[in-house]
């Protein structure tokens, strides 16, 4: 007699491995009260609950039975309005009222692809929920100028000023503390771990000023600026709880005793990891550099680009770092337009910002750049100066190529001078 097989048959190992190449509301709208094993199963699902990809009824029919009835359970909530564009607005309607009831155990909410408005409508419904620490904010929309403070101070104060952390990705908008926008005195004493996207360093000291307690802090600084004396826009205040710091800023070109200034602000940082753009040859140098970091430093990552204003061979800048940490320079032998300097391993960093000139270069430290997600490849004539790079980040998510020049052998780049392409990788 030959025997029927069926999906209960398989043990829960080998189902958890199918259940791997499903979206989590198929999961959850397929197996949940299906039975008392597949629930029990499943139970992970209830922790970590993922709206990514839900279609308008299965969002509604999750939000109107299971959410309700698992809510207890869910200590992660993604909410991804990209691919379901109604998610951010419809969302806030379910649960207004209840959002404490439903989700007593909610430790960490990620938002993904809204819109400043539906942002502050959905911010607002976070109330009292005693475990919600963490909001984690992906490829927010552009957020104009004017609006820019209201939606920074709404994401550190939300849930009645319970949140530790704040993530804001580089995909998305800036959100600027604008002086004449912020209330009188304000503080947000509870943020102690933020990551954020900021337009300036004026903007940076202003940030500084509103965080008295952060212990973890990531800046990225998209634009530069004409300020020549930072010490004026600094704070006169320490940050006594700052441990880890993390500065991208490659618009603006930065000199040393500009991070002196800094630094002088951090007298407890152990962690610091700089990527920054300069022309000062001071910050090229290991010896000098070392004696104006901070004694209480731990770990220190360094990446430099450098554009410099007289002739300095790249060996004259490694002696300077011998005995100090291990470090390369990529460089191209034909020029010496530009130098790209960073410590090793390169493990601080999950993106890489290069020109194609220094592919070459590359070659000698090529494992070193196996983690990298995310890269931007500044091309001088055509695309092909790039693959070389890109073949050594096996892991990239994320690619965008600036042509400069007219590559004739491209049909995309016609006539123009600069041509862009950008590719993800999911």
């Amino acid at each position: 007699m030959n025997s029927i097989s069926s999906l209960e048959s398989l043990p829960d190992e080998i189902l958890l491995e199918l259940c791997k190449y499903l979206l989590c509301v198929d999961v959850l709208l397929s197996f949940d009260n299906l039975n008392t094993r597949m629930t029990c199963m499943i139970n992970d699902y209830y922790h970590h609950v993922s709206l990514h990809k839900a279609s308008y009824t299965q969002f509604s029919e999750l939000c109107s039975t299971i959410l309700p009835k698992i809510g207890a359970h869910i200590q992660t909530l993604i909410i991804d309005n990209c691919y379901s564009a109604l998610q951010a607005i419809a969302f806030p309607k379910y649960f207004q009222n209840s959002m404490a009831e439903c989700f007593p155990e909610l430790q960490k909410i990620t938002l993904i692809s809204f819109r400043p408005d539906p942002l502050l409508a959905f911010l607002k419904i976070l109330h009292n929920l005693e475990k919600l620490h963490t909001i984690d904010t992906r490829s927010l929309f552009r957020v104009p100028t004017n609006q820019q403070t209201e939606v920074l101070l709404a994401l550190l104060q939300a849930n009645n000023n319970r949140l530790k952390s704040v993530y804001i990705d580089d995909q998305s908008s800036p959100l600027n503390p604008i002086k004449k926008y912020l209330p009188k005195q304000i503080t947000c004493s509870n943020i102690i771990d933020l990551k954020i996207e900021i337009s300036t360093v004026c903007d940076l000291s202003v940030l500084l000023l509103i965080l008295p307690n952060i212990i973890t802090l990531s800046v990225s600084i998209h634009k530069k600026d004409n300020l020549d004396n930072i010490n004026r826009i600094f704070p006169s205040y320490k940050l006594n709880f700052l441990t880890k710091f993390q500065l991208k800023s490659v618009e603006r070109s930065w000199r040393l005793h500009e991070l002196i200034i800094l630094f002088e602000k951090l007298p407890t940082i152990k962690y610091l990891s700089l990527n920054l753009r300069t022309s000062d040859s001071t910050l090229t140098n290991g010896q000098i550099l070392k004696t104006c970091l901070p004694n209480t430093i731990e770990e220190f990552h360094y990446a430099i680009h450098y554009l410099p204003e007289q002739t300095l061979e790249y060996f004259e800048i490694l002696d300077t770092w011998k005995y100090k940490c291990p470090i390369t320079c990529l460089y191209n032998n034909m020029q010496n337009d530009y130098m790209y300097l960073h410590t090793l391993p390169y493990s601080s960093f999950n993106y890489l910002e290069i020109s194609s000139s220094v592919a070459e270069s590359i070659l000698k430290n090529k494992n070193s750049y196996e983690n990298i997600q995310r890269i931007h490849v500044d091309c001088d004539f055509t695309l092909a100066e790039a693959f070389p790079i890109l073949s050594y980040c096996r892991r990239v998510k994320h690619s965008m190529i600036w042509l400069h020049g007219t590559d004739t052998n491209n049909q995309l780049s016609g006539n123009s001078g600069n041509t862009i392409l950008s590719c993800f990788i999911l």
